[in-house]
């Protein structure tokens, strides 16, 4: 039976001494308070005993085994390995890399007794494999983590295993395979989990998100961030009656405090916010018609572009997932009391429900209008485009034909170089 480390098969007959440590420990909170930080990563240590008597029993050269171990990296740059010890593994779910060697010698017998300590590390070629699956000359993004004008960057040594950004918010996950930083992390873990902290990518330029879930488990360190703040998911009753829809839509921008950029206008007898601000949003969009479109800090709401003022990226599709819905032919909008119908073309009416009855003829056009655009859809999955972002004129080349639209949602995955698009086609376009 040997214990393989790698390449490394050690004929368990001259190992003397193996173990494995995982202990509780403590860490101190930013708040003074002191809390268990989980476990330890494992700590293996061995004691390998080597002379030319027992290397010719297990047929091996005593010189090569000497130098074998004299020679080893502990630099923690080397490749992590998996422990075996026949079929058994000891510390499931870690790579370990040599960190200590010591030894000891009867220089008249001719033997050596090496102390050997593996440690599962960061290891910076990981970062290297994911730095190179994110494309030719494409580096990933700077993150940083932001609390109380304190800030942690997750730099190059870190081994991200996901990365990816959305329309509205972000995803994260690093391996903390260097024990030595798992009190770090998780101080900085539960500073971000309690509210206020932020999340930063940049790329050609610097995108904020606010953190809404941060955890530590397995040494992964996990985090999720969102476009909007947590008070934009706050439940709100507030009543609006004849005002323009452009002053309902700064209001409930300010409950959260964002800064609004209204396009759009047209006055609203009744609405009733009941609910949190951005269900409000979603709700005055899907009855007026609009677009959204938001950053940290700034939220814009403007009509649907015409399709003659686009200056469309062109991509390519790498391979398309056509889907298509039916388009509907117009609308019918009712309150209850009031009705209206609008219909431009063939197909089924939508039908609108809503306390709106006012500027009905422009409501329900764009609302028709909208509602054609978000049933006109087609996704693609393409590498990654930095000029990419919600609402961008893109036209994707697929195996047959060119098309053309706006992007409504994407996820751009940067350890995979690839990004998804979900693109609406817009009346004529």
């Amino acid at each position: 039976m040997y214990l393989e480390f790698g390449d490394i098969k050690i004929p368990c007959g001259m190992v003397t001494a193996f173990s494995y440590t995982l202990k509780a420990r403590l860490g101190e909170r930013y708040d003074g308070k002191v809390f268990t930080c989980g476990f330890e990563a494992p700590e293996v240590s061995m004691r390998v005993f080597i002379s030319p008597a027992n290397c010719a029993l297990f047929g091996l050269s005593f010189q090569n085994a000497v130098s074998g171990f004299l020679g080893m990296d502990i630099s923690r740059k080397t490749t992590p390995k998996t422990i075996k010890i026949g079929d058994f593994v000891p510390c499931r779910g870690f790579l370990f890399a040599p960190t200590s060697i010591n030894f000891s010698t009867n220089s008249e017998a001719q033997e050596f007794e090496f102390d050997l300590v593996l440690s599962p590390v960061k290891n910076a070629l990981s970062s290297e494999t994911n730095r190179a699956s994110a494309g030719k000359n494409q580096l990933l993004p700077r993150v940083e983590l932001v609390y109380n004008e304190k800030s942690l960057v997750l730099c190059d040594e870190i081994s991200f295993t996901e990365l990816t950004e959305t329309t509205d918010g972000c995803f994260l996950s690093v391996l903390i395979g260097d024990d030595s930083r798992l009190a770090a992390f998780e101080t900085w873990a539960g500073k971000m989990s309690d509210g206020g902290g932020l999340i930063t990518i940049e790329t050609s330029e610097k995108r904020k998100y606010y953190c809404t879930t941060a955890d530590l488990l397995d040494g992964v360190f996990s985090l999720s961030g969102s476009i909007y703040p947590p008070a934009a998911f706050v439940p709100v009753t507030k009543t609006y009656i004849n005002t323009d829809i452009g002053d309902i839509l700064r209001d409930i921008a300010g409950m959260f405090g964002f800064r609004a950029n209204v396009q759009v206008s047209g006055l609203v007898q009744y609405f009733l916010l009941d609910g949190t601000p951005i269900e409000a949003i979603a709700n005055l969009q899907n009855s007026a018609g609009f677009l959204v479109s938001a950053t940290a800090g700034e939220i814009a709401f403007v009509p649907i572009p015409d399709g003659d003022s686009f200056n469309f990226v062109t991509l390519t599709a790498i391979p398309l997932d056509d889907e298509k819905a039916e388009r509907f032919g117009g609308c019918r909008w009712t309150d209850g009391t009031h009705e209206y119908i609008y219909k431009d073309g063939e197909g089924p009416l939508l039908v609108c429900k809503s306390c709106f009855c006012a500027n009905i003829d422009k409501f329900a056009k764009q609302r028709a209008r909208l509602e054609n655009y978000r049933n006109r859809m087609f996704k693609a999955d393409l590498p990654i485009d930095l000029r990419v972002v919600a609402h961008s004129p893109v036209s994707v080349q697929t195996r047959s034909e060119l098309r053309s639209g706006l992007v409504e949602y994407f996820l751009k995955d940067y350890i995979g170089n690839a990004m998804e698009l979900h693109i609406n086609t817009l009346g004529d376009l």
